[in-house]
């Protein structure tokens, strides 16, 4: 793709900003009656969006076209307000440098994200860690389409892909009421056609400064929005984002928020519509949604092996063994959350055109279910239980016996049903399993148990992990147990 020839870092002034799972809705205060009652007082749209096939697909009449402005932004007085949104490519291109190896990021972002990001004192300072050779393979699926496989055995925690995304944009739609009083006689339809519409107009400019290379492997991926509004490129990014969340990322410089605030995040591609109703406007602002070339090729298992982390040092998704992984096993990642039961799932899937046939969902049984759905309060349980116990004295003789002989026995227990569940993750109630675990021996003395040992390992690697260093110290030849060993002590500091 020629390039444009200025030395200045390329950025654009558009209208109207985001992107497409939650539309934040300005009104003016005047609700059209096509939204009554589907606005939350953020202004996020709450109703479910439409997938599968849309009867009439036409914008209504007497739309007013969004004018979508494109100005180079070349000095400070040209910026706009920061919640304005801008395309840029990250790394930045310049006519007088070759492009980064690791390719380059087509991003709509806003101001202030983006002043964000190049000011974070980690931002694009290391270059993508790559996977050990022969890790993974991209061919057909036994589950449908096209899947990533692993070529070898994998031990957990190892790198499986790490890329530069081809794509970046808002994870909310701010869609702006334009128009007279027919707008009222708009449906709620007639609305999301409009959001969808002007949403692939700021997509097509993204896209078309994206390389032949790179935009001949965006509209390669799948695509099931084919029929409901959706133009092809939203299409493709509805089907294949993962979302981050720049406001955690940019914490403490770049590496993110702490271990105590990581271990009890949510994912922001998962808001329950409480939480979305909550948000306040920055927050909508500040996620994300990523499009890989190989990464989006993953398939959905409602018992994952493998968690993405994002590393802004590099600017890239990296993906992680969350468990032992055999070769010639396929990779999952979850698109939904795996802790519901298994009659609810499906429905959190219908967007991806899919039935999922994983053995969570078939082999699943109301005892299954319970467990899943129970898992977290489970979890809470027995951590309010030892806390108790801790604040009154667990050097106390009746305190070491009660956690000694109850908590731990049950804290053992559960961690087996986890990971006889397909739960055995770190994450949610295992990861919280996992730092109860290691707190309870360390407390009780039994820091020489045979568990302990792999609690530790675990730990370590998933404090590596988080931190974003996990990657770069594999990619540069260094094997898993290494890792472990090194972030042994701030492992113990969790």
């Amino acid at each position: 793709m020629a390039k444009k020839k200025t030395k200045t870092k390329q950025s654009f002034n558009v209208q109207v900003p985001e992107s497409h799972f939650w539309p934040a809705v300005e009104h003016g205060g005047i609700i059209p009656r096509g939204l009554e009652g589907a606005i939350g007082p953020n202004g996020i749209l709450l109703r479910k969006l439409p997938s599968g096939k849309l009867a009439n697909t036409s914008l209504p009449e007497r739309y007013e076209k969004a004018n979508l402005q494109y100005k180079e932004i070349l000095s400070a007085s040209d910026e706009p307000s920061p919640d304005r949104q801008r395309i840029t490519s990250i790394p930045p291109k310049y006519f007088d440098r070759p492009d980064d190896p690791d390719r380059h990021t087509e991003c709509l972002i806003t101001g202030a994200a983006k002043n964000r990001l190049f000011s974070c004192p980690l931002f694009l300072k290391e270059p993508v860690p790559r996977p050990k050779p022969n890790t993974i393979s991209i061919k057909e699926s036994p589950t449908g389409g096209i899947g990533v496989f692993a070529e070898r055995d994998i031990k957990y925690g190892e790198l499986l892909i790490a890329e530069r995304p081809l794509l970046m944009t808002g994870a909310f739609t701010k869609y702006k009421i334009r128009g007279g009083d027919w707008v009222h006689d708009y449906t709620y339809e007639d609305h999301v056609k409009i959001m969808w519409f002007e949403q692939e107009q700021q997509l097509e400019l993204a896209f078309n400064r994206m390389d032949d290379d790179r935009k001949e492997a965006y509209m390669a991926l799948a695509n099931s929005h084919k029929e409901d509004g959706s133009g092809p490129l939203l299409g493709v990014q509805r089907t294949n984002g993962f979302g981050i969340d720049l406001n955690e990322l940019t914490k403490n410089g770049g590496r993110g928020p702490s271990s105590e605030e990581l271990i009890g995040e949510f994912g922001g591609m998962n808001l329950s519509e409480e939480q979305q109703a909550n948000l306040k406007p920055q927050e909508t602002l500040d996620i994300y949604s990523l499009v890989a070339k190989d990464a989006s090729r993953m398939n959905h298992s409602c018992s994952p092996n493998a968690v993405l982390e994002f590393s802004l040092a590099s600017f890239s998704l990296q993906f992680h063994a969350n468990r032992d992984i055999k070769a010639g096993e396929e990779i999952f990642y979850s698109y939904t959350d795996i802790y519901v039961p298994a009659a609810e799932r499906p429905k959190e899937l219908e967007p991806y055109d899919f039935t999922c046939a994983c053995t969570a969902c078939s082999l699943a049984t109301p005892e299954s279910d319970k467990f899943r759905q129970t898992s977290a309060r489970h979890m809470k349980i027995l951590e309010t239980l030892y806390q108790a116990l801790k604040a009154r004295d667990i050097e106390a003789d009746n305190g070491m016996q009660m956690v000694r002989n109850n908590i731990l026995p049950n804290l053992l227990e559960f961690r087996r049903k986890l990971r006889e569940e397909g739960l055995g993750i770190m994450s949610g109630p295992y990861l919280s399993s996992t730092i109860m675990l290691h707190d309870l021996y360390t407390n009780l003395g039994m820091v020489d148990e045979p568990e302990m040992k792999s609690v530790l390992s675990d730990l370590s690697v998933w404090t590596m992990m988080k931190a974003g260093l996990l990657g770069r110290f594999l990619s540069q030849g260094n094997e898993i147990e290494s890792a472990a060993a090194i972030a042994q002590d701030a492992a113990t500091k969790i």
